[in-house]
């Protein structure tokens, strides 16, 4: 019954709103029919979605609307339900939101290398990131970056990431070819050979001098996008030979604001040390070598552990006379680089000159702006902090118990004590300091982290028992290798170390043993037993008679740090003394179609890999080719021969996708279930239930001509399938082979019916069946019937640990995937194996008769 509450029709939209701003909006509803018990009356969407952030609570969408890369729609269908009563309506809302990058890295001269110093020296290393923000990355979009115009230095690369990196090449005064451009060296006027300087005091110089390399200027404009705006910014890097900064130059100028009191020529030392040094394992003596770049000989290098692992920076700042003062517990920051918290650590040593190692902690922050707080320490300051000091707030630097620090080599080595927990992480910075023959230096810090394992972290002990027992030959493995760690969400990995398994099957790193026992094979690809020139050798000489394999496996958890072995033996029983093939159908689809089918089955919102029963198994896990089992377990037989049975009654054919449905597999005489199949239902439109057409109909006495029917009216059309003959249509029409047999003969009263059963009557004729070879779940008896489910024209989409499938087929119900949009033609059989061939052969329908599809 319907039920009358809403005002506005389907396709009503509401007014479009922003992101990120807080909704309250009346669902279009009125109560003036009135409801005896409001508390029954209910709003749910049962199609489409709300934007990300909103909720129906009773009659109104509320929430926060999340961020949006750009202006999107939304359409929605709202169900009211009061009793038995329900009326629905479709929605529409529209949210706002693309936002442009902001940039946070300033415009103009760059300190590439983090300081005050808006110079670099030329072969320097540089890794500096320009930063911009963009609320849209919250939705998905990320920043890229690209240089626009102008030039970076010689050597520096921009990346997508916004990072400026690579060794800065110099700039020379002349060419390299130019010699020492001193007289009759090169063409006249093609380079200077007098390099004198001229002062500004307007008096001439004596001092001319050679220089080897340029200063310079590099301006370059950057565009960083989110992909839908954009904006840009200009920089510039001013670098600087490295033998311009000596006692005696005299081209110093005040006020450029490229160069702080403490210019220098030195290099900072490079790091090249990654600064994570991995997982160790406890109760072992650990050595960790941290290395610098050393190509650039000048000066020596020390090395010191500090005490706090920078994490913010800060410039020192002073507003009240009791802030950063000696005996005081006050610090004033400015510039920080993130938000201070209670708990942190600073130290002042390396940072204020004089002051000592004492570690003080901050208790309390006061926020002054995003960018400058005021914080309260303990114990107070030892030492005053002059204004723009940078110092820095983090964590204390500690390494592992039992290791200790080589100031020398910058080696942390020692023995790593017996340890109970199951990891423990040490963080610890080291600082490296470059020393010219002037006593200038230049430094620069590392932080390194590295995690701990104990001893008792990783206890693996193994579920599966010693015997496998017995599969049958050609039969598809379902066997899977288990184990367990203490260690939680660990992942354990299962490699075969000795011996070797049947041929055909190989072990996955997951445990699963997947593929089928070669029973008969060739040199190429050996089984059981192998021909070679009508000779014959059983398991390669390895195994015993009774065709029993023994292999061992070691279980090892993704840190390779504990591992458990054990030894198998798998039985192989050989109930057939032939080979069996199995023939499928697939449709070769057109490139959009392909896509379409491929952007469903692909979906891990759809077939969760949680409910996937052996993923990694190409027979089991998820099926990305739509293909039809048409029989399993013929005899195996020549090409020619498997030609010979499909003469008749087999035509290219198109097929109906039907409903999705599922069925279980169950161990054969028990109710255990191994997995769950989800099948789309096939319908061939030649069949009624179990009821289709002969093999071969005689139309007589029945004299009409035949004509081509490109929309297959001929088989929509009413027919009998109870009567010996088939009571042809008016007008008589049917598809027609180019190649019929008998052409001469216009009125042929012989007509071979094309379909699934009848197929599967004429490879009958090829030999020997084996039922064993019909999917498990087709030879299970499913729940509330008596019987097995037997042969299904079905496509099989995934197959599902015990008890999944209902969730999956939720998900594929909502996904709301039009199976319809398939054109599932049939032109030939898929067969994995014909005599002297085991791989996958195609064989196309060339019908030499007038066959009806």
């Amino acid at each position: 019954m319907a039920l009358s509450i809403w005002t506005e029709r389907s396709g009503y939209r509401f007014n479009t709103i922003q992101e990120r701003t807080i909704i309250n909006q009346d669902l279009p509803v009125s109560y003036t029919n009135g409801f005896q018990d409001s508390t029954n009356l209910t709003f749910t969407v049962i199609s489409g979605r709300l934007p990300n952030g909103l909720r129906i609570v009773e009659d109104k969408i509320t929430g926060t609307a999340a961020e949006v890369p750009r202006s999107t729609d939304y359409e929605f269908v709202v169900r009211a339900k009061y009793g038995e009563q329900i009326a629905d309506r479709t929605f529409f809302l529209t949210v706002e939101g693309a936002d442009v990058p902001i940039w946070q890295t300033a415009a103009g001269s760059l300190a590439v290398l983090n300081t005050d110093q808006y110079y670099v020296l030329d072969s320097t290393y540089i890794d500096f990131q320009l930063v911009a923000t963009d609320f849209d990355t919250s939705a998905g979009q990320s920043l890229k970056y690209f240089k626009k115009l102008g030039e970076l230095p010689p050597g520096l690369i921009l990346t997508e990431t916004g990072r400026i990196v690579g060794w800065i090449q110099p700039a020379l005064g002349i060419p390299e070819t130019a010699g020492n451009g001193a007289y009759d060296t090169t063409i006249y006027d093609d380079v200077a050979y007098d390099f004198g300087y001229q002062p500004e005091s307007g008096y001439d110089s004596f001092i001319n001098y050679t220089p080897n390399k340029i200063n310079r200027y590099y301006e370059f404009i950057v565009v960083v996008t989110d992909g839908d705006t954009s904006v840009e910014r200009t920089f510039k890097i001013y670098v600087i030979g490295d033998d311009y900064f000596r006692a005696d130059n005299i081209s110093f100028y005040a006020g450029v604001g490229a160069y702080t009191v403490d210019t220098t020529y030195v290099r900072s030392p490079i790091w090249e040390t990654a600064s994570d040094l991995g997982t160790k394992r406890a109760n072992n003596y650990q050595t960790f070598k941290l290395d610098v770049y050393t190509g650039i000989e000048l000066g020596p290098i020390t090395y010191e552990l500090e005490n706090v692992n920078p994490k913010i920076t800060g410039r020192a700042s002073t507003t009240l006379s009791t802030e950063n003062k000696i005996t005081r517990n006050l610090i004033r920051i400015k510039d920080a680089s993130g938000t201070p918290t209670t708990g942190k650590k600073i130290t002042l040593k390396n940072y204020v000159d004089g002051a000592d190692s004492t570690i003080y902690t901050i208790t309390n922050v006061s926020t002054v702006s995003s960018t400058e707080f005021v914080l309260t320490v303990t114990p107070v300051l030892a030492k005053a902090i002059p204004n723009d000091t940078w110092i820095a707030l983090g964590t204390t630097s500690e390494i592992p118990p039992g290791m200790q620090f080589d100031p020398g080599s910058s080696e942390v080595f020692g023995v790593l004590p017996y340890q109970p927990a199951i990891t423990k992480s040490y963080e610890f910075t080291i600082l490296a300091t470059r020393y010219s023959d002037k006593l200038e230096r230049a430094n620069s810090r590392r932080t390194f982290g590295v995690q701990i394992i104990g001893e008792i972290d990783s206890i693996i002990t193994w579920v599966t028992p010693t015997s496998l027992g017995t599969i049958q030959a050609n039969l598809i493995s379902t066997l899977s290798l288990s184990a367990e760690t203490t260690l939680a969400n660990a992942v354990i990995l299962y490699v075969k170390t000795l011996g070797a398994l049947p041929p055909g099957l190989t072990l996955n790193l997951d445990g699963e043993i997947v593929g089928k026992v070669r029973q008969f094979g060739t040199q190429t690809e050996p089984g059981i037993i192998t021909f070679d020139n009508n000779n014959f050798t059983l398991d390669f000489n390895e195994t015993t008679f009774d065709k029993e394999y023994t292999f061992t496996v070691e279980a090892r958890d993704i840190t390779n740090y504990s591992t458990v072995s054990r030894t198998f033996t798998l039985a192989i029983d050989t109930p057939n003394d032939r080979l069996y093939s199995n023939l499928t159908v697939k449709p070769f689809l057109k490139q959009n179609q392909r896509d379409l089918f491929r952007s469903f089955i692909t979906d891990n919102n759809v077939f969760t890999i949680n409910s996937i029963y052996r993923p990694s198994d190409a027979n089991f896990g998820i099926q990305t080719d739509l293909r039809m089992l048409v029989f399993a377990g013929i005899e195996t037989k020549s090409a020619s021969q498997t030609v010979s049975v499909i003469n008749r009654n087999h035509k290219e054919k198109r097929f109906k996708l039907g409903d999705i449905k599922k069925a279980k597999a169950k161990i054969t005489g028990t109710n255990d279930v191994v997995y769950e199949v989800i099948y789309i239902d096939v319908i061939d439109p030649l069949e009624v239930g179990k009821k289709y057409l002969p093999s071969m109909i005689n139309t007589s006495p029945s004299q009409r001509a035949i004509t081509t029917d490109q929309n297959n009216q001929y088989y929509n059309g009413p027919f009998d399938l109870d009567t010996k003959y088939w009571n042809a249509p008016d007008p008589f029409s049917a598809t027609v082979d180019r190649s019929d047999v008998f052409p001469e003969d216009p009125y042929s009263a012989y007509k071979f019916p094309s379909s699934v059963s009848i197929w599967r009557k004429r490879i009958k004729e090829l030999g020997l069946k084996e039922r064993n070879y019909l999917p498990l779940w087709m030879r299970t008896i499913q729940d509330g019937e008596v019987q097995e489910l037997d042969y299904v024209k079905a496509i099989p989409l995934c197959y599902c640990k015990p008890g999944m499938a209902d969730d999956v087929l939720l998900n594929i119900k909502n996904r709301n995937f039009d199976f319809s949009q398939i054109d599932y033609v049939i032109d030939r059989y898929i067969i994995d194996s014909v005599t002297g061939y085991s791989a996958d052969k195609y064989i196309v329908f060339r019908n030499d008769r007038t066959t009806i599809t």
